[in-house]
């Protein structure tokens, strides 16, 4: 009988330990939801509250903008955009330039215009002549360097005259412009030549004379016009600059893909031929007929002799000469907009439409900065120097910078 005892006790015994090892899981587990329930429901309250604080500041208005206005919000609004569209115009007017919608073009324009857009004058809110000034200081400080003499040069120019090969400009407005090409040349072409004779038949002609037979607007001007243009104190004197590597890397890009500079520049520099291998061979537009890195060598190899580079490349103070000619206008590239737009309200006096060529707006898309570090990083270092030495005074008369280490550009 003791011994049957003793056993039931141990089977008790052994369920007891069981159960008790069940109750202390079931008890653990309901220990870890309870904390992580906790834990959910406090961040949840938390970011439910963040929520709440965030649809509380003044430029979260998205509840605003979801909610129907009730007929006096309305009148209010439309009280205030009534009593403050005087002020916005001014405002839009302040601002360099806008995009509009394009005009309908004849069949002739459209087929040259492609890429092109208008964009309409305003007012820029920080030019001045200062600024124009401070350049043509730059100038005169090279020049006086360069020529002692300078200031007299200027004041026999502003009393006899100068020869004006390449020169655009409008009588009307006492204005002349020495072209620098791939500077934004052939805008200017379309601004002074529809200032001159506005409407669709001068634009169609505009580009029938002004780009493709290379006739500039202000060649058929007489001659004694021109020499009241350089002597009245009160004329626009002025030239257009870029910096020197990112025109010469605009040329290569553009003109060495063309067939006609294909078949002419083979032509008229022959030398051009012990650069490049694809003489013969080259396969049309898309394909570059010479590779910018050799094009790079024939600059550096010929750029001391202005008769083996085409007008794209030659170095501004040959082609424009500005120790010379008393330009009191410099307009840079690089700072179109600004310049451009205080030059048409202040100079020419005109709320016209300015024209962007679509070669001319590339420069727009791509950062100079950027694109000349992108090209000259392929090129070495004594390639470099020697490619500052052709254009250095470029760099100097117009405050052009270039960092021989980092390869930046600056001066605008």
């Amino acid at each position: 009988m003791l011994f049957k005892w003793k056993i039931f006790l141990k089977f008790w015994q052994s369920k007891a330990q069981h159960f008790l090892t069940i109750r202390s899981r079931f008890f653990l587990l309901m220990a870890v939801v309870v904390v992580c329930t906790l834990f959910v429901h406090f961040v949840l309250i938390r970011d439910m509250s963040n929520i709440k604080e965030r649809d509380k500041l003044p430029h979260m208005t998205s509840r605003i903008a979801l909610s129907k206005p009730t007929t006096t919000t309305k009148v209010a609004a439309k009280t205030k955009k009534d009593t403050s569209k005087e002020s916005y115009h001014k405002e839009n007017k302040r601002k360099s330039f806008r995009h509009i919608p394009k005009r309908k073009e004849s069949s002739f324009v459209s087929k040259r215009m492609m890429a092109a857009q208008d964009l309409s004058l305003r007012e820029p809110n920080h030019v001045t002549k200062q600024r124009f000034d401070a350049r043509v200081q730059t100038i005169a400080g090279r020049c006086s360097r360069i020529d002692p003499e300078f200031r007299i040069k200027w004041q026999q120019v502003k009393e006899k005259g100068a020869p004006t090969d390449g020169y655009i400009g409008s009588y009307r407005h006492r204005t002349m412009l020495c072209q620098v090409l791939k500077a934004g040349s052939s805008t200017w072409n379309d601004v002074f030549w529809n200032l001159r004779a506005p409407g669709e038949a001068a634009r169609e002609q505009f580009w029938e004379k002004a780009i493709h037979g290379n006739v500039n607007a202000f060649e058929e001007l007489e001659a004694a016009k021109k020499l009241e243009i350089w002597k009245d104190q009160a004329s626009a004197i002025m030239v257009n600059v870029r910096h020197p590597f990112a025109r010469m890397i605009s040329g290569w890009r553009d003109k060495c893909q063309q067939v006609y500079y294909y078949n002419t520049w083979f032509k008229q520099y022959p030398e051009l031929k012990k650069y490049t291998n694809m003489y013969g061979r080259w396969q049309g537009p898309g394909q570059y007929f010479i590779e910018w890195k050799d094009f790079a060598r024939f600059i550096a190899d010929h750029g001391d002799n202005s008769s083996c580079l085409d007008p794209h490349f030659k170095p501004i103070a040959t082609t424009c000469d500005p120790c010379a000619v008393p330009f009191n206008f410099v307009i840079k590239l690089e700072t179109f907009e600004e310049d451009a737009a205080w030059i048409l309200k202040n100079i020419l006096k005109t709320s016209a439409r300015v024209l962007r060529l679509h070669n001319s707006s590339s420069w727009k898309r791509e950062s100079p900065k950027d694109t000349i570090k992108k090209y000259f990083s392929q090129l070495p270092t004594n390639l470099i120097k020697r490619l500052y030495d052709v254009y250095e005074q470029d760099f100097l008369l117009f405050d052009y910078t270039f960092d021989l280490n980092n390869l930046t550009a600056g001066g605008w």
